[in-house]
């Protein structure tokens, strides 16, 4: 019997090509009602805003507590990219019907900091490969999360966690993010200490998983993360727009590492990611680092 398997990309506008052919399924945040054809929303059934939450602040988020809430029953396995960060499948189909896939490979293979991005016209084409070897993805995707939680290639920093964050967003978000997490007890204090050594982390809020574990990974950060919304300023004009978003974005890190180490029949498998980069036109780039 086959596997339910459901990959979400999601999006927050319109205008740029997505794969649609499962286990690919596109998902628009941010709906006020039905969302474009062939597209999931979070317009529907339980959500963030429904419940009374800074929806808004959560960025991509919806769509994973959307998913959540309102369609785990469906799935066997869960995951999600984001519209200009899509997982790099190689296969045999993808390296027939995309002639750069063998080269990206080869790249990624080099470094471990190596991402492959794409003007618009080779992200396109990648798309229009993905929608055309689903069978051979489903098929990776099914043997890979029997142990595995897929994540999109860990970035590579100079840095620790903590001190990265606090360079780029709200030094005042982390310290209430740590007090939280000590408050809680159990091993949040141990991952929180981690995290100002850990140079090497899964960002971006993808990941693909089995659904019992795909569940337990939102629980512990939507629990966490109701109590961080409960506490933070988000007065207008005072913080980002998405700074729910850029939060959860590395306690979903420090989760999905936690749960690995708590569980040693679960590994974790860096996946390559193709980013869409409209200003490099046509062509197909690796750079060290992500560069959007």
């Amino acid at each position: 019997m086959n596997m339910r398997i459901g990959i979400f990309t999601v999006h927050h506008k319109e205008g740029i090509l997505t794969p649609t052919q499962a286990p690919f399924v596109p998902f628009m945040v941010g709906c006020t009602s039905a969302p474009p054809d062939g597209f999931m929303g979070d317009h529907a059934g339980v959500s963030l805003g429904s419940l009374g939450h800074n929806a808004g602040s959560y960025g991509d988020l919806r769509a994973q507590f959307s998913v959540w809430k309102n369609s785990i029953n469906q799935y066997d396995v869960i995951g999600f990219q984001q519209y200009r960060r899509l997982y790099f499948f190689d296969n045999r189909t993808m390296r027939r019907l995309f002639s750069e896939t063998e080269v990206m490979t080869r790249a990624t293979l080099r470094h471990p900091s190596i991402f492959i991005n794409a003007g618009r016209s080779g992200f396109e084409r990648y798309i229009q490969a993905l929608d055309q070897s689903t069978d051979e993805i489903s098929s990776y995707i099914e043997k890979a999360t029997a142990s595995s939680i897929i994540v999109n290639r860990r970035l590579v920093t100079n840095e620790g966690m903590v001190e990265l964050f606090k360079r780029i967003h709200d030094k005042e978000h982390w310290d209430l993010l740590v007090s939280i997490l000590h408050k809680k007890g159990g091993n949040y204090p141990i991952i929180a200490g981690e995290a100002v050594h850990n140079k090497w982390a899964p960002y971006c809020n993808m990941f693909i998983a089995r659904t019992e574990v795909f569940s337990q990974i939102l629980e512990s950060l939507f629990d966490i993360m109701f109590e961080v919304e409960r506490n933070i300023d988000l007065s207008a004009g005072l913080q980002l727009e998405r700074s729910l978003a850029y939060i959860a974005e590395r306690l979903m890190a420090m989760i999905i590492i936690e749960y690995a180490a708590a569980n040693p029949e679960i590994g974790l498998i860096d996946l390559p990611v193709v980013n869409y980069v409209d200003h490099l036109g046509d062509g197909i780039y690796s750079s060290l680092g992500r560069i959007i």
